[in-house]
């Protein structure tokens, strides 16, 4: 037995100007998804990432969600501003809808097809 630290966001990173990005994923076989769900220590954790990213607007780093709604079978890139205005993501949210993401194009730019970006 031993003592393990509670962990933080999924991906964490900083680059050489000093932005730090955390990344949270989360998946759901349900039709959405709520803020409510995640424990009291991740959100805690991406405020403060966020509120570290507001206070240096010129490093663009920040806090997000990479949302995996199963049911409707759709990927998300949520800001965490976003999500925690909004506490529940429906896959049918206006607000939702322009965090979209398509985690196979990467794979199908590799295999010779259209550049993602």
């Amino acid at each position: 037995m031993h003592y393990q630290k509670k962990s933080v966001a999924d991906y964490t990173g900083d680059n050489v100007s000093g932005a730090h990005i955390a990344i949270e994923a989360k998946s759901t076989k349900d039709k959405a998804w709520s803020i409510a769900r995640m424990p009291e220590h991740q959100v805690a954790y991406l405020d403060a990432r966020q509120q570290r990213a507001d206070r240096h607007p010129e490093l663009k780093g920040g806090a997000f969600v990479l949302l995996d709604l199963r049911t409707p079978g759709r990927w998300y890139l949520v800001p965490w501003r976003a999500l925690r205005a909004n506490r529940i993501a429906h896959p049918d949210d206006a607000w939702l809808v322009p965090y979209e993401a398509d985690p196979l194009r990467f794979w199908v730019w590799i295999r010779g097809g259209k550049q993602p970006w």
